[in-house]
């Protein structure tokens, strides 16, 4: 049987290689802080070729017995998940001289079929 840990880690796998699919340049996954986790922190160019720095949560559900992923992510969760950004970018000397945006990636389905959804700057 596969642990939960398991289940992320394959679930973050999948959310990489679909980011890295659609342009986005991983930089870190599970960065952590006194703030919070980030899940994944990815960049992309946007139409001015301005490189904007995504948060992203990911978020897994193999049914619907338990609503949506994108629910999980609260104004509490937000509220960590900011905290922990705004953290990094200060330590990384960035805080001024990027454009950022949170998203959320949603998988559901089974280990091997997964249907994603990605919200993207949606808190």
């Amino acid at each position: 049987m596969i642990s939960n840990k398991q289940k992320g880690d394959m679930g973050e796998a999948v959310a990489m290689a679909y980011l890295e699919l659609h342009g986005f340049t991983v930089i870190k996954t599970n960065e952590r802080n006194k703030h919070g986790e980030i899940d994944i922190i990815a960049t992309n160019k946007d139409k001015k070729s301005n490189i904007i720095y995504h948060f992203i949560e990911v978020k897994m559900r193999s049914g619907s017995n338990y609503g949506y992923g994108r629910e999980a992510v609260d104004s509490a969760k937000q509220k960590r998940i900011r905290g922990a950004a705004q953290f990094y970018l200060i330590e990384k000397q960035l805080y001024d001289k990027v454009f950022c945006c949170f998203d959320v990636l949603e998988l559901s389905g089974g280990l091997n079929n997964y249907e994603i959804e990605f919200l993207e700057n949606c808190f």
